[in-house]
């Protein structure tokens, strides 16, 4: 059979109590009892990866579901239903898996136990030395794991205070499995995402499936689907480590089982795993139930019943059932409305979710049930922004621009849900400071969508002082860096941050490449640098040699390097790659506008509005085309369109300044102009065309004072000034042909 390569990690980890304590790990009839208090368990696992640049794994689910089936279990640990949640695959998204460790820190006393699962993939995205490791939950993004995956170092302060503040006994296995692409195999990710979690736990008991430099593997031959290590150290939980017959197992022995089994199943796949155990080897892990002790230790192990009412909602489903009917209806409405994810606004009249949230509250004032609806919705509302996020930083050189066009109120909502969220969580809660800093990132996000990308100053410092108060509290965020990266390049016009920002954006995420790619595309663009921006796509095609997008930005470096024949045969091929993509039929227009085909050109921006009638840029063009057609009436109909969806849109609005010129609307003319200089005060064409809009008005005085500024800030079109019907009445004027001969423009 085919066993699939991966990379599994255990680690088991007690607080420091005496032995004799922990025989708390025993069945149910016992671990309930007196002074042990309540064991409370969350457990994750994840095969199914919503993110398609993450290699899915098949069984990770299935140890989830099996362990927690054994910690129900009579035989097993005896845990209550309504004390464990499993989130398996989509139901293991990163706001769930937070709030679900807050019900932990929130339940948890002196005396309980608690016991966290995770199976799924482990990685390190960053070289740096602080980045400890990620745990990939189902929306983390292959581009940025800091944006959405549970950080190791983060775990590790959760389960210190479950030990040390709440003083209860923790019991952590990961079963981290690596295999296939993932961001960080270009810097040994998995064995640094093991390594790292041998030094965060080195202090407490540790049990690792593999040494770090070696991979695990799962494979249909082991429990009909499973992964090696996790089958056989559940097996031995059930009681086949007890070798010695004395109803307990030690690590010791759970060790010995776990290494002979998992070494013998790997020899027969040509493979070498060696689990590996730290801390007390006498340590007592649990009690055995009796019918072990007569089976024989060749005999398959007798099979735990399998039952369905687990979930994610677990502890909501059990504790609703001890409220009255007013309070269930009104919770089921309350779960539709997070369903069809109306939080703060409803269709059709129906009342939303916050609505309906504060109904529950006012009804139940205080207890396990409210709390747990609270941790729910906050979930909810922290995976809806964080995905607007996610979608932004798609690995699609034209999402940015689709996000501006998305209007900021989709972002605007996004941090009012954050707002709420924060609302509800309170000051002292540990998710607290990573929410305040999305909410900071959001804050910048809507003034940078708000306004144009136009250089200004200004508005470039009011966006800057959210994304550093953001950085203040997520300092290694590299979607962050990213947005001050695109903030220096278009509203600073800063060469050199832009680099800087990028630079520290890709060493927060070592194989993002989007960073690159929108540098290598300013380079050109903005500072005229297509030679180094040839080494930074040198760079990409490092990373990602066959990716869509690095051929995207193949193509725009030829373009700016009027290599316009090479750079239409390449985004002629991303047009029949990805036929939905609006950016790929504006380019080819931009390029056949630029090589006269204009025919054609309108034919490539009729397409793009067709498939995103939002693409402001491509009506602007038909306008174009329509000038140059002197249709000015239709020209006037397309530069419109392109100023509707982009009220600041410099090129859409000077069109509109200059038809109305040739129709003599000078007072509109004048109106469009204005506002083009409201955005980019040195906007050197937009003052010759205004001195002409004076000159038509007989204001001499006006004319020459705008004719000097064009000149002064760089206007030198000789052709345009030769052939200006306007300028005609003034051309033999002696203070005219001085200006002209100021600027040696003759």
């Amino acid at each position: 059979m085919k066993a699939i390569w991966i990379i599994t990690f255990v680690i088991i980890t007690f607080s420091q109590l005496e032995s004799q304590e922990l025989r708390g790990l025993k069945p149910a009839k016992s671990l309930n009892a007196g002074r042990l208090g309540t064991t409370r368990a969350l457990i994750i696992g994840v095969s199914d990866y919503k993110d398609s640049l993450i290699t899915d794994l098949q069984y990770a689910h299935r140890d989830a579901e099996e362990f927690a089936k054994y910690l129900h279990s009579k035989e097993g640990y005896g845990v209550d239903l309504d004390n464990i949640i499993l989130l398996t695959n989509e139901q293991a998204s990163g706001g769930r898996v937070m709030m679900s460790l807050s019900w932990l820190l929130d339940m948890s006393k002196e005396g309980d136990q608690v016991i966290i699962y995770f199976a799924g993939h482990g990685d390190v995205e960053s070289k740096l030395l602080n980045s400890s490791g990620y745990l990939l939950l189902w929306d983390s993004p292959n581009r940025s794991y800091f944006l959405n995956a549970l950080s190791v170092s983060i775990l590790h302060d959760i389960l210190n205070t479950l030990s040390v503040n709440n003083k209860a006994r923790v019991l952590f296995i990961s079963d981290a499995c690596h295999s296939g692409t993932l961001a960080g195999n270009g810097i040994s990710g998995t064995s640094l995402t093991a390594q790292n979690m041998m030094n965060l736990f080195r202090n407490q008991m540790m049990v690792l499936s593999c040494q770090p430099d070696e991979l695990s593997i799962e494979g249909k031959q082991w429990g009909n689907g499973r992964g090696l290590f996790s089958y056989h150290f559940v097996d031995g939980l059930k009681g086949f480590a007890n070798t010695d017959q004395d109803s307990i197992i030690l690590l010791k022995e759970l060790e010995r089982y776990v290494q002979d089994k998992v070494a013998i199943d790997a020899q027969k796949v040509n493979h070498t795993q060696t689990p590996v155990v730290h801390g007390n080897i006498n340590q007592l892990i649990s009690y055995v139930d009796p019918k072990f002790t007569k089976l024989d230790p060749q005999q398959k192990p007798y099979e735990i019943p399998a039952f369905n009412n687990i979930g994610s909602r677990s502890v909501i489903r059990w504790e609703l059932e001890n409220q009255d009917t007013s309070v269930q209806r009104i919770y089921k409405e309350f779960q539709y409305a997070l369903d069809k994810k109306e939080f703060l606004d409803a269709s059709d009249g129906r009342m939303w979710a916050d609505t309906l949230y504060k109904q529950l509250e006012s009804k139940v004032k205080e207890g396990v049930f409210i709390n747990s609806v609270k941790n729910q919705y906050v979930a909810e509302l922290t995976d809806d922004a964080n995905s607007e996020l996610i979608e932004i930083l798609n690995d699609n050189s034209s999402s940015l621009l689709k996000a501006k066009l998305r209007k900021s109120r989709r972002i605007n909502y996004n941090k009012i849900q954050l707002y709420r969220a924060k609302e509800l969580i309170g000051s002292e809660h540990f998710y607290l400071k990573y929410i305040q800093a999305r909410i900071y990132l959001f804050e910048g996000l809507i003034l940078f969508y708000e306004n144009s990308n136009n250089k200004n100053i200004k508005e470039g410092n009011g966006i800057i002082k959210y994304f550093n108060q953001s950085l203040e509290l997520e300092p290694n965020a590299p979607f962050t860096y990213f947005f001050m990266m695109v903030t220096h390049a278009l509203k600073f016009g800063n060469k050199d941050s832009t680099i800087y920002y990028c630079e520290k954006s890709i060493s927060n995420s070592n194989n993002w490449i989007v960073p690159y790619c929108f540098l290598a595309s300013y380079l050109c663009e903005k500072f005229d640098d297509s030679k180094l921006a040839r080494h930074y796509v040198s760079l990409i095609e490092s990373k990602a040699n066959t990716n869509l997008l690095v051929k995207n930005v193949i193509a725009l470096v030829l373009f700016y390097e009027n290599q316009l024949t090479e750079s239409l045969k390449l985004f002629t091929e991303l047009s029949q790659q990805q036929p939905n993509n609006f950016m790929h039929q504006q380019n080819l227009g931009i390029i056949n506008y630029k090589l006269k085909n204009k025919e054609q050109a309108e034919i490539n921006f009729l397409e793009a509005v067709k498939i995103d009638s939002s693409a402001f840029n491509a009506y602007y063009f038909i306008g174009l085309i329509h000038y140059d057609k002197k249709l000015y009436n239709e020209a006037i109909f397309y530069a419109n369109k392109s100023i509707e969806i982009n009220s600041n849109f410099l090129s859409g609005l000077k069109l509109l300044g200059v038809l109305n010129l040739e129709l003599r609307e000078l007072d509109l003319s004048e109106l469009y102009l204005k506002r083009v200089l409201s955005l980019n005060e040195k906007e050197k064409s937009t003052f010759y065309y205004l001195s002409l809009v004076c000159l038509l008005r007989e204001n001499k005085e006006e004319f020459f004072r705008y004719f000097d500024l064009a000149l002064k800030n760089g206007y030198s079109n000789i052709n345009n000034i030769n052939n200006s019907r306007e300028l005609n009445l003034i051309r033999n004027d002696k203070d005219f042909i001085d200006l002209l001969n100021k600027y040696n423009l003759k």
